[in-house]
């Protein structure tokens, strides 16, 4: 699991114009807006629908187009925080159903908001045992880093730019954000992506020749080594 900032923002458009020209209309650059997508996937290439942070309010039009099964919520700046990340938890656990029967491992850059004494105490009880990656080594283990946020990122800006060059000189707006963002997810979110992103880091299979963690499991905290 990991998180991501994306720019909803319209940002202009190259423009061709006769060499000398004094007066030349383009779109003008507005206020940069955030949005934060929250991704989970395993190394058999499946994903879990991803949870958006919006800042201020939200609504129903915002999801029009957005990936099936993805969930919403809100923060003051549209930032991750302790609160989003139980939500993030129990939203992971809606599709996975970690038990007794069936445990689980959740990989996740070791950030102080993802150690929300909620979000503990929720996988003590279902039996999701929590890793967190070493400070500074997520652009070489976290998979979800090095093998898919840069295809989604790169398929967002495709889809801006689709979107700003049929409808100049609107702005892209909040009920078009689903849409937007719905295609390069499908793009971005590809079985192959999340196999190779886990090869990639050594982490299945097993290939560095160090990986530390710290994880909570059964009321208990341990760190393992495992070489």
């Amino acid at each position: 699991m990991d998180e991501t900032a994306l720019s909803i923002s319209s940002k202009p458009l190259p423009v061709l114009a006769r060499k000398g020209s004094r007066h030349v209309g383009r779109l003008r650059a507005e206020k940069s807006r955030l949005i934060t997508a929250i991704y989970a996937c395993c190394a058999s290439g499946k994903y879990v629908p991803p949870l958006m942070v919006f800042p201020g309010k939200i609504n129903e039009d915002m999801f029009e187009g957005a990936p099936v099964g993805s969930v919403g919520t809100s923060s003051p700046s549209g930032w991750f925080n302790e609160n989003v990340f139980v939500l993030c938890v129990k939203h992971f656990d809606e599709f996975v159903k970690a038990s007794s029967n069936n445990p689980m491992f959740l990989i996740l850059y070791g950030h102080t908001s993802h150690m929300s004494y909620g979000a503990i105490i929720y996988c003590i009880e279902r039996d999701i045992t929590m890793i967190t990656l070493p400070s500074h080594a997520s652009h070489k283990l976290q998979p979800l880093d090095v093998g898919v946020f840069k295809s989604l990122k790169s398929a967002l800006k495709v889809a801006q730019l689709n979107r700003l060059s049929h409808n100049i000189p609107k702005r892209i707006t909040e009920a078009e954000i689903g849409r937007i963002f719905g295609h390069a997810y499908n793009i971005s979110t590809q079985i192959f992506h999340a196999i190779n992103a886990f090869r990639a880091t050594g982490i299945e299979p097993l290939q560095s020749k160090y990986f530390f963690g710290i994880g909570f499991c059964s009321g208990k905290i341990f760190c393992r080594k495992i070489s």
